[in-house]
This record gives C-alpha cells, structure tokens and sequence, in this order.
C-alpha cells in the first residue's frame, strides 16, 4: 500500500494526488484529473477492476480478487462525494447508484438500513461541534 501511494500515485499526480483517508489495508485518495479511468489504461496490472460494469475499457478479470490490487469501492461509477468520520467508517455517493457505506463494528444489514451518506454528515457535524465545545471549556 505503501509504495503504491508514494511510489506509484505520488509520482503520477504529484499534489494532484492527497491521502484522504486510511484503514488496515485501503488508501482513500483524492485524486484530481481529467479521467482517472483513462489514466489506469497504462498500469491497468496493478488493479483489480472486476467490478466494473462489463462494457467499461478498463474492465477485466484478470487480477480478480488477486490480493496487493487496488479497486474500486464503486467499481467503474466515480463517487461524487466522501464522507469518512475515522478508519472503517466512511461513505462514499455517486449519482447513478446508492450510496456505499461502511461502519464496521455494525451488522451489515442495520448499517444498510439506518446509514446514509446525510447520516455519517450530520453525525461528523456533531462530532465536530462537542469537540470544539470541549476545548472551548479545557482550562490549565
């Protein structure tokens, strides 16, 4: 993961390219280009793009599941916005299909039902709001 980062990402994009967010064995990244999926055309071996729609160029099967690939959260639809709290709780929205969400530590069922994108903001705003109150009243 490490070297994928710095030695592959950091290089191509340079501060085009920032760690947004990490977890165990995942980078959430922020990556600003023209078309991201274009640009994996020339190192299309060091992802796994099997849950892409079938018809995308960049679909193929090849490092399916092959552990040390990168993919997708939202296979080949582009997330529109990211909402990540801390480490395995984060969701990310796209336009053309429901938002994916992840808390873990929750039962996958009860997080699909009561978690949304609005939920993990409002939650974040909360978060945020108790802890400026917080060092508001820290005294020495």
């Amino acid at each position: 993961m490490y070297s994928f980062y710095y030695g592959y990402l950091k290089i191509r994009y340079r501060n085009r390219c920032s760690l947004v967010l990490t977890d165990t064995d995942s980078p959430c990244c922020e990556i600003q280009t023209g078309d991201l999926y274009a640009d994996m055309d020339d190192s299309l071996d060091l992802y796994d793009t099997g849950n892409f729609a079938r018809e995308h160029p960049q679909y193929s099967e090849s490092n399916h599941g092959v552990l040390g690939k990168f993919k997708s959260e939202m296979g080949s639809i582009p997330p529109v916005e990211f909402i990540g709290l801390r480490a395995k709780m984060y969701s990310l929205l796209a336009l053309k299909k429901k938002s994916y969400t992840k808390v873990e530590g929750l039962q996958k069922h009860f997080v699909q039902k009561n978690f949304t994108s609005r939920t993990l903001s409002t939650l974040g705003k909360n978060i945020a709001i108790e802890c400026t109150r917080a060092h508001a009243c820290a005294r020495a």
